[in-house]
């Protein structure tokens, strides 16, 4: 047993050769998912770059506070952007990573989803950067995390791995940063010095702190856990949750990634309206059809159906940012 965790349960082993990419959401994500991590990585030798998606810059909140402002336009976010961006460089220098390990990605901070569903310019970003390192170990977020940023980070490394064409693919880890993770088969127990140095780089996110401390460092774990894969996938129906209490208070949409012969990719945003059945199975690409039911959406798949992530998005203005569900993955058997 270590720290309470079952022997099943395994460290990541690195070497001198290996090069570790951390591809965090936003600036601190680095920290919350990967402190001990990036030391350990550091601590062996290998080569490691973090990849910031966002510069965490659509954060009104705590930028309201810290700045004794109320109306946040465009240069204001810019500004933040770039104070997340200095934290998250003096972060990974109290974890020993030098500033020139950092890329910043810029793009849009509780957008990614919207980006995810119109096309491929995450996966296109995420592509760039993980072939400019060429790394050994991807460690990045989960489709189960419930922010919706996160999951959909998730969707594209999953997909950009599927497709990588590399001899030998990188090894995914996936943490959950916000939410719980039950399915870890990957865990890191940091020693007291370690501990103690992750919390030291979180302390440099100042304009999180300022409204979470609490909750963000009860984040910081000393034990980081990961899936090794990508997560659970359903090679049969594909059925996700949806209870009557969701139909009823808010509009949703069913999210769809499909893949079919070829590699021919779909992306569709179809309306699921509260109090009929949407006329779906003509919008679903490569053969899926959809079957409404009281609690759940079924997905059924065509006899050229490939790789299909879905999601249930709540449609509209949101105080609470974060998912009652992330994305589902099926892949044919």
């Amino acid at each position: 047993m270590v720290s309470g965790l079952p022997i099943t349960y395994r460290a990541p082993a690195f070497t001198a050769g290996d090069r570790v990419l951390i591809v965090a959401v936003h600036p601190d994500d680095e920290t919350l998912a990967t402190g001990g991590l990036i030391q350990a990585a550091h601590a062996a030798g290998a080569a490691v770059r973090v990849v910031f998606v966002t510069d965490g810059d659509d954060n009104p909140w705590p930028q309201r506070w810290l700045e004794r402002r109320w109306r946040i336009d465009a240069a204001a976010r810019r500004r933040w952007g770039a104070r997340r961006r200095d934290e998250a460089r003096a972060a990974l220098a109290t974890l020993g990573i030098e500033a020139d390990a950092a890329r910043f990605l810029g793009l849009p901070d509780q957008g990614l989803t919207a980006l995810l569903v119109a096309g491929d310019a995450l996966e296109r970003a995420l592509r760039s950067a993980i072939d400019a390192f060429d790394p050994s170990w991807i460690a990045g977020p989960s489709r189960a995390d419930r922010h919706p940023d996160h999951s959909a980070v998730a969707v594209a490394l999953d997909r950009i791995g599927q497709i990588s064409g590399r001899p030998v693919p990188a090894q995914r880890l996936a943490a959950i940063v916000h939410g719980a993770i039950d399915t870890a088969d990957v865990a890191l127990a940091l020693d007291a010095a370690a501990s103690h140095r992750k919390r030291e780089a979180l302390a440099a996110h100042r304009t999180q702190l300022a409204l979470s401390r609490g909750r963000l460092e009860r984040m910081a774990a000393p034990v980081e856990r990961y899936t090794s894969e990508a997560g659970p996938s359903s090679s049969g129906l594909l059925t996700l949750p949806f209870a009557p209490h969701r139909r009823r208070l808010a509009r949703h949409a069913l999210l769809i990634v499909a893949e079919g012969e070829g590699g021919a990719v779909e992306r569709r945003c179809l309306d699921l309206p509260p109090h009929r059945r949407p006329d779906a199975d003509s919008a679903l690409p490569f053969g899926w059809r959809l079957t409404v039911e009281p609690r759940t959406l079924t997905l059924r798949p065509g006899v050229a159906s490939g790789p299909l992530y879905a999601k249930i998005d709540r449609l509209g203005p949101r105080w609470i940012v974060f998912d009652a569900d992330g994305w589902h993955r099926w892949l044919p058997r």
